[in-house]
């Protein structure tokens, strides 16, 4: 495969190549217009076709060239792109490569999995891994296609100018375009539900004056950035004795006095604008704080699933993907935690999904209370972590992530064919 630059190169090349043939023939028609005319005079009609000779020969060559270039380009068409990280998303690369696999061969599409950094909006090309009927090819180069599911956050300005370049576009579809949001934003439009305030904490921006308000009636708070990646870390404080807090991120612990406690915590969360979240009805397990993420994705009929569950325990912050160690984290023995997991899911992202554009797949983070009531306090797109995706995508709770992005294009393109015999 020839590479990228070079293509780029001869890409645009043909199509400089393209408007000078296009010239040419409009060229050949006011040539022949001219000579068709009674009143040319006979010295300038000699003239001109003394040129068309010459005319007609660059034209050949223009034509040549057109086939010249058109052989290096060597543009596949792709029915559905992909469009990973190619950090983050290494690991589970090979079961996305399984699942997209089996796609092609049932659907009998042509799927092109690449990294934003290799797609060129201008010029209608990428560069990634082309999937047709089960066989992979990589370095393949296609144009782009009409349905694009994003499974990365953005945070590189070119990056983000593609991604808008693309929600512009009149062709193209793209499903999660945008995976990182403004927690209080997002949490504003849920406290407008009128069901809201059972599983909405109390939050706010956080300041001095908020904290000390939260603080003042609170023995617990978490402290969170508005805009970060689904691995963040969870900064929580907690009042233990008079007017003395224990600071916690992950497994580190400091001490911190009530006069200082605004202070510590910027240290902790930098110039980042945050927010604060009153934990004071979280329950802990190992003597940490509950906090579940639940997975909801749109399925073929274009509802939303609750399709996967994870429990976020232990003194390293680690998820945990098996459902006995959920179970015990959330004490759901008969199954009444997990059952209000999902409804209270189901309404905040049907909720939100009105209001957030081509949203596709989504998680929520809740923390539990006694009653194994859910309470959210963090909202974002498709996962971004590599300890998550891998046990995600292998299935455990649930179908299969990745499945079920598969099974949502797939939908998108019955309905796109049956609009079209419409």
């Amino acid at each position: 495969m020839i590479d990228h630059n070079l293509f780029h190169i001869v890409h645009l090349l043909y199509i400089n190549n393209e408007k000078k043939l296009k010239l040419s023939l409009e060229e050949d028609l006011l040539f022949a217009r001219l000579l068709e005319m009674e009143n040319l005079p006979e010295q300038f009609k000699g003239q001109l076709n003394h040129f068309l000779p010459i005319l007609e020969e660059h034209k050949q060559v223009l034509e040549k060239l057109e086939a010249f270039y058109s052989h290096y380009k060597e543009l596949k068409p792709a029915t559905i792109g992909i469009i990973y990280h190619s950090k983050r998303h290494a690991g589970v690369l090979p079961a996305l490569l399984e699942e997209v696999s089996a796609l092609s061969v049932v659907e009998k599409v042509k799927i092109i999995i690449f990294p934003i950094s290799e797609m060129d909006v201008e010029n209608n090309m990428i560069k990634g891994i082309l999937v047709e009927n089960g066989e992979v090819q990589t370095e393949a180069l296609t144009h782009i296609p009409k349905i694009i599911y994003n499974l990365a956050a953005h945070t590189k300005p070119a990056s983000i100018r593609k991604i808008k370049l693309l929600q512009k576009s009149a062709t193209v579809q793209i499903v999660n375009p945008v995976n990182r949001f403004r927690q209080l934003h997002v949490l504003e439009m849920v406290s407008s539900l009128p069901s809201g305030g059972s599983f909405l904490p109390r939050f706010a921006l956080f300041n001095r004056k908020n904290l000390q308000k939260i603080a003042s009636d609170s023995k617990y708070i978490f402290l969170l950035p508005d805009r970060a990646a689904s691995d963040f870390k969870l900064i929580t404080a907690e009042k233990r004795r008079d007017n003395d807090w224990v600071i916690s991120e992950e497994n580190r612990k400091v001490l911190s006095d009530g006069e200082n406690l605004f202070a510590d915590l910027q240290k902790k969360i930098g110039t980042k604008t945050a927010y604060l979240i009153d934990g004071r009805h979280c329950i802990h397990f190992e003597n940490e704080p509950v906090t579940i993420r639940v997975y909801a994705q749109k399925n073929d009929r274009q509802h939303w699933d609750i399709v996967n569950m994870v429990a976020k325990t232990s003194a390293s912050f680690a998820f945990y993907n098996t459902g006995s160690h959920y179970d015990r984290a959330t004490g759901n023995d008969e199954g009444d935690t997990g059952r209000k997991l999902m409804e209270c899911a189901l309404t905040c992202i049907t909720y939100l999904g009105h209001f957030i554009p081509h949203l596709g797949t989504a998680y929520l983070d809740f923390y539990l209370d006694r009653d194994g009531s859910p309470y959210l306090y963090f909202f974002g797109g498709a996962e971004q972590s590599s300890s998550l995706i891998h046990p995600l995508a292998r299935g455990g709770r649930g179908q299969s992530y990745l499945s079920n992005v598969l099974l949502y294009m797939s939908g998108m393109l019955n309905q796109e064919a049956v609009s079209h015999v419409d």
